[in-house]
């Protein structure tokens, strides 16, 4: 495991296993309840330079580790999704299809990536197309809904031809039966390494909620560099999970979530179903 929890991180994992919303814990103090530094650090693919979702290569401190958009960006995610949504936006739309998928624990997170090649899994949002690459998790959630935080957040992650991202986002919640559609990826998130990927194949369009609803708006990855410009699609409708299953992706990771960053003024839409 790639990060060993603390006991306040132990009972995050207990409300979190119930399914619930946890209501007394604060985004800050879920994210920083985390075991010893060193197995909690690693590299960005990108650049080399070491960041952590605690300590002094924890979110507060990634402006200073050689990532300057992550401090002073105006438009930076995850945000609070709160109030009455406004704007006037296309509904998103998916265009998933089954697909092979090779799992690798990235330092940070445990991801599945998709083949650059063959028939592409979709998502259509603000007028762009966009290419799925990847999925990964956060446990808890990064995105809040009215101040509250979801056990699991996943992230889907889009490209289009001239490189721009769109992320959707699927909070999972526990207490449900064992999901079959998940279970090839959460049965493999606890022996996936950085040096050999566990193939599978994902039907990704039943990892989505029935209801796509979704708040849109324009945000960044909430990873280092915090890159700005990246559409995203947060699915009002949590996918329900196994308690069981919810327990196995904390196994693998808990407390790699952003603290939520200020919304400035930028519009949060709801649209589609």
């Amino acid at each position: 495991m790639s990060f060993r929890k603390s006991y306040a991180a132990r009972a995050a994992a207990g409300l979190l296993a119930a399914g619930t919303f946890i209501t007394g814990i604060t985004p800050q103090a879920a994210s920083g309840a985390v075991g010893p530094q060193p197995a909690g650090v690693a590299a960005d693919k990108g650049s080399g330079k070491h960041w952590s979702y605690h300590g002094s290569t924890g979110p507060a401190h990634w402006g200073e580790l050689g990532f300057p958009v992550c401090g002073t960006g105006k438009q930076q995610s995850p945000v609070n999704l709160s109030g009455t949504p406004a704007g006037d936006v296309a509904s998103p739309a998916f265009a998933y299809r089954s697909s092979p998928v090779r799992i690798t624990d990235s330092g940070h997170s445990v991801e599945a990536g998709l083949p650059g090649d063959g028939p592409a899994s979709t998502l259509t949002a603000g007028g762009r197309t966009y290419r799925l690459v990847q999925l990964h998790y956060h446990a808890p959630s990064e995105h809040q809904v009215d101040g509250m935080l979801y056990p699991a957040e996943i992230h889907f992650v889009h490209e289009d031809s001239a490189g721009n991202k769109a992320v959707a986002a699927v909070f999972l919640r526990g207490g449900g039966p064992r999901n079959q559609a998940w279970e090839p990826f959460i049965s493999r998130v606890t022996r996936a390494t950085a040096e050999t990927a566990l193939t599978t194949r994902l039907d990704l369009a039943e990892l989505l909620p029935r209801d796509r609803q979704a708040y849109q708006y324009r945000g960044s990855l909430t990873t280092p560099p915090c890159t700005e410009g990246v559409s995203w699609v947060v699915l009002t409708s949590p996918v329900t999970i196994s308690t069981a299953q919810l327990t196995q992706l904390m196994e693998a990771y808990s407390g790699n979530n952003r603290p939520v960053q200020q919304a400035g003024g930028r519009t949060i839409a709801l649209q589609g179903s």
